[in-house]
């Protein structure tokens, strides 16, 4: 029987369907707790929470393995078009040196052809013809500069002007014995860390877990098996990035000598030109400026009063 200042109905029927929701939210699993074994000592975690960890950990250590060889196989591309793009340059200043010494034939045999007026021509016309000679004084020069210590005789056999366009085959034998040297050594890392006892390395303790967690202990370890795999071949490619280096080391000096001695004889080269192009000009006979004539001159401006008078003279009929 409803007595005074008991809860009415509505309100019971609404305290029930409260009571109903949150038994239903807790059979869900809504308030279920979580516990984070990171927080937790290595000490103080159960059995599953430490396989939890190693799980975790094994999933961390796999994705930076992975970041770390796709770094070694972009570092590895980026060297390869950097030996290709040196041996292209090395070409190119083959080439150059090659018609640096065209130029200097031509301009030899310039210089033979001016010689041969200077004794032939007689018409003392060019300065070929009274000046010293420009190869006796070329040479003079050359001798000079020797002596002073600026040029060394016989530094292209030394930079590499023997080498006949071997300096890029070169480079490629070189990285190609450093690949295969990498490549032996990743191979030998691998039969000493893949093989053994499923994938542990030497030293390592003999942990069995319980039989409920067998199966998740044979995925750890092939996890482990995957990642040495991994840093085998990521030590190769170090070891190959590393022979890349000095490869590239090695043919940078190599053309920064050459490009010295391609400078000096461009200077050199220059220097023939101006000689050449000076000895072949005609000899300018005038004394001073010349006069002008009187026919070719300008007529200057008339003054007003002149042009006064002109017009006085039009309209006069004049």
């Amino acid at each position: 029987m409803w007595k005074k200042g008991s809860p009415s109905a509505t309100t019971i029927v609404q305290q029930r369907q409260e009571e109903q929701s949150a038994r239903n939210e807790l059979f869900a699993g809504k308030d279920e707790i979580h516990i984070d074994t990171t927080q937790i000592p290595l000490a103080d975690q159960t059995v599953g929470q430490l396989v939890d960890t190693a799980v975790r950990t094994h999933k961390d250590t796999t994705a930076a393995t992975q970041r770390a060889l796709r770094a070694i196989e972009e570092s590895k591309q980026i060297q390869s078009e950097t030996l290709k793009q040196l041996e292209d340059q090395d070409k190119t200043m083959s080439n150059i040196r090659n018609r640096m010494d065209h130029i200097n034939e031509e301009l030899t045999y310039a210089e033979k052809l001016l010689s041969y007026m200077r004794r032939c021509c007689c018409l003392w016309v060019c300065d070929s013809c009274t000046g010293a000679d420009p190869e006796e004084q070329r040479k003079k020069e050359w001798k000079s500069r020797v002596d002073r210590g600026e040029t060394r005789p016989g530094a292209s056999a030394a930079t590499g002007y023997s080498k006949g366009g071997g300096g890029s085959a070169g480079v490629a034998k070189t990285a190609a014995a450093g690949g295969r040297a990498g490549t032996s050594g990743g191979d030998r890392g691998g039969e000493a860390n893949g093989g053994g006892d499923g994938g542990r390395r030497g030293g390592d303790p003999d942990i069995r877990l319980p039989s409920e967690y067998r199966a998740t202990e044979m995925r750890l370890h092939e996890e482990t098996r995957r990642q040495n795999d991994m840093i085998d071949q990521i030590h190769a490619g170090l070891n190959q990035l590393l022979e890349g280096a000095k490869v590239m080391h090695d043919e940078l000096a190599s053309q920064n000598r050459e490009l010295d001695v391609l400078d000096s004889k461009a200077a050199a080269t220059r220097d023939r030109i101006n000689d050449v192009n000076k000895n072949s000009q005609l000899r300018d006979f005038g004394r001073g400026k010349p006069k002008a004539k009187k026919e070719d001159m300008l007529p200057t401006l008339p003054t007003q009063s002149e042009a006064a008078v002109a017009a006085a003279k039009r309209l006069a009929g004049l």
